[in-house]
């Protein structure tokens, strides 16, 4: 298992992570994490997770085996007062530190490493 994270981390591993946005709320999304070292993740566009992990430089990944949590992160936009949701199986705060950027078919896209805190 890679050093701090409560979960191992193979391939693409798929995840919930909450961002601090700026009226205090966390929102709530999809993130797929690349495991090895450092653990990567990579955000598409300009969406509400990489504006909030540039202003910010952390969120929470979580992991859960609850298909409508997953599905909700994914496809909805959903925003909640704590970082951690309820019920996930377990979960650990990142930094993120900016690694790569770059734009593929006209969509911007940025490579973040995420240290566990």
């Amino acid at each position: 298992m890679s050093e701090g994270w409560p979960v191992e981390l193979r391939g693409i591993t798929e995840s919930i992570v909450t961002t601090r946005g700026p009226d205090g709320a966390y929102n709530v999304a999809a993130l797929g994490l690349s495991a090895g070292e450092p653990v990567t993740a990579r955000t598409w566009g300009q969406t509400r997770t990489r504006k909030n992990f540039e202003r910010e430089g952390e969120g929470y990944v979580q992991f859960t085996r609850d298909p409508v949590d997953f599905v909700e992160a994914a496809l909805t936009v959903r925003e909640v007062d704590d970082p951690v949701l309820p019920g996930v199986d377990a979960w650990v705060r990142v930094t993120v530190t900016e690694i790569d950027a770059g734009t593929e078919d006209g969509t911007e896209w940025v490579e973040w490493r995420l240290d566990p805190v």
